[in-house]
């Protein structure tokens, strides 16, 4: 596809630029600007061959925040095992996988992101843990998500099943779930608003 030209396109346009506002806004016509301003980033500081390995470690922050999300739910040779199946299947799922850890797509970023959220959120739906720090989860959590719709916009639909977690525990009689709830989608909602 023609996505890593965008991206590059819009990049350079805001290195030009000298990263002024009006670039980044242009920029938003397009596409959030959070991939194409980290790739300008990147090609200031490391060069121009930097838009095709910024990927690789963006890849490694998402495997490390998969293997911290299954630190939680799984015993270490579980979570080895669903490591090294992930890789595999994304390595040999399908022709074009290696080629997104490579190009400037924005799955890789999407991913990691999605993955670091999971693994922020779990301790929240803990009964065990004060229900202030469950809220200061969801919250952070939130926020978290909030930062991520500036690299790719679908990352904020994790409040849905996030949501319906805390519903759930509401529903089933923890009354700190709805402290929780509230806590998770409240700055979303302060946001969509301002």
């Amino acid at each position: 596809g023609q996505d890593p030209r965008i991206y590059l396109y819009f990049a350079e346009e805001i290195r030009s630029s000298g990263y002024s506002a009006a670039a980044i806004a242009q920029c938003a016509h397009w596409v959030v600007p959070g991939y194409p301003l980290l790739l300008a980033f990147t090609l200031d500081t490391w060069g121009v061959f930097a838009a095709y390995w910024i990927n690789l470690p963006l890849f490694f922050l998402g495997v490390w925040a998969l293997a911290a999300l299954l630190r939680r739910m799984a015993d270490p040779r579980e979570a080895a095992v669903i490591l090294l199946a992930s890789f595999w299947i994304i390595l040999a799922g399908h022709p074009l996988n290696p080629h997104y850890l490579f190009l400037p797509f924005r799955g890789v970023i999407e991913w990691a992101w999605m993955f670091s959220a999971m693994a922020l959120m779990m301790p929240a739906f803990d009964p065990v843990l004060p229900g202030g720090s469950r809220c200061r989860r969801a919250a952070l959590t939130s926020l978290w998500l909030m930062a991520g719709v500036l690299f790719r916009e679908t990352i904020v639909f994790l409040v849905v099943p996030f949501g319906w977690i805390w519903l759930w525990q509401g529903v089933r009689g923890d009354r700190r779930a709805w402290k929780g709830l509230a806590s998770l989608v409240a700055p979303l909602l302060l946001a969509a608003l301002a």
